[in-house]
């Protein structure tokens, strides 16, 4: 159906998705109404900076769609070569607010907002109210840092612009069955990029990464451990330098020492790999470990009791009811484990913040 239509009086609306073009931009895309905007806020969306609402009045097709929405203009797609030249600019330092190309590298962060948005309410919808699910769009600090590090990459080729983060009480199994629910939620071009098998400086999360209207976007999904221990090395990359979470050393602290820093780093890497590692799989596995992992040295006494004892009380009871109550004890076993690794990272948080 076409029509011919007043935006800003389809605002309060829905639901829709609007489609057309009128010059460099383009109705194209909907927020969910149940993303936390409230419906005014997307007012900057609906007409460019010279323009007022009332006067963004255009031919559009209106079509129905299945997630409740609301109609907002964004600007019209960003060609590949256009945007390989706005990233040359970001990675040469010449892309600045007032230069030529400012104005369409605004528009295409914005397009990133608003996908970023709708692509955080289908993950929600998917994986259910017990997945704390948020987004991000990269700042342009963090988009140039990653050009400069990687020369050969392209604006283009960047795969996580658009970050969505789903943490939840998963085992590996789980994080397994979220990306094959993702998979088809987002047909197409879809890749998986499994860091708990091939860890990046430590850090471990299963990455599913999706088009959405052919734009990339990363999907992070994190055990609530992994997410822990990302979080933490996350706020020590912005205080020692981001370059930590590519291998490399941390920035000297005011009396040009590193030595420190670097220890509490190593000790933070050996953490997810020694020990929330083999806990996880032990976790999966759904039975006691013949073989459990013990907790750091000057961490033992917060851990749990042998898990090595469970198995022995698990080999010896013949009787159902008593496997059952071996079970139970073992369930509590993880659990206090769980806690312990936890207490390791509030101790790991504090000894941080005690360094200059």
């Amino acid at each position: 159906m076409s029509v011919r239509c007043d935006l800003g009086s389809l605002r309060d609306r829905g639901p829709f998705v609007v489609a057309g073009v009128r010059g460099n931009w383009a109705a194209r895309s909907v927020i969910p109404m149940s993303y936390p905007y409230q419906r005014g806020q997307a007012s900057r969306y609906l007409a460019s900076p010279s323009e007022s609402a009332a006067r963004a009045t255009q031919r559009v097709s209106i079509r129905s769609t299945a997630i409740p929405a609301y109609p907002v203009l964004v600007p019209a797609a960003i060609s590949a070569n256009a945007l390989k030249r706005l990233g040359q600019a970001l990675r040469d330092g010449r892309l600045e607010p007032g230069t030529p190309q400012w104005e369409a590298y605004a528009e295409y962060l914005a397009e990133c907002d608003l996908l970023r948005a709708i692509a955080e309410e289908r993950v929600r919808r998917v994986l259910g109210e017990s997945v704390h699910v948020t987004g991000r769009t990269k700042s342009t600090d963090t988009l140039r840092d990653k050009l400069l590090r990687t020369p050969a990459i392209q604006l283009p080729s960047i795969d996580d612009v658009v970050g969505i983060r789903a943490v939840g009480e998963f085992t590996l199994d789980e994080q397994d069955s979220a990306a094959a629910a993702l998979r088809k939620e987002f047909p197409g071009e879809i890749r998986i990029r499994d860091r708990r098998i091939d860890p990046s400086s430590g850090y471990r999360a299963l990455h599913v990464i999706a088009r959405v209207d052919g734009t990339r976007v990363e999907i992070q999904i994190r055990s609530r451990l992994q997410a822990e221990w990302a979080d933490l090395f996350e706020r020590l990359a912005d205080r020692w330098g981001r370059q930590i979470r590519y291998g490399e050393g941390p920035d000297p602290d005011e009396a040009g020492g590193v030595t420190e820093r670097a220890a509490l780093i190593t000790e933070l890497k050996e953490l997810s790999l020694e020990y929330i590692t083999p806990f996880e799989e032990a976790v999966n596995r759904r039975g006691p470990d013949p073989e459990p992992p013990s907790l750091p040295k000057r961490h033992r006494r917060r851990g749990p009791r042998s898990r090595e004892q469970i198995l022995l009380d698990v080999n010896a009871l013949e009787s159902r009811k008593g496997l059952i109550k071996a079970y139970a004890e073992y369930d509590r076993a993880i659990a206090d484990w769980r806690d312990a690794l936890l207490r390791i990272f509030d101790a790991l948080a504090a000894q941080a913040d005690l360094m200059p």
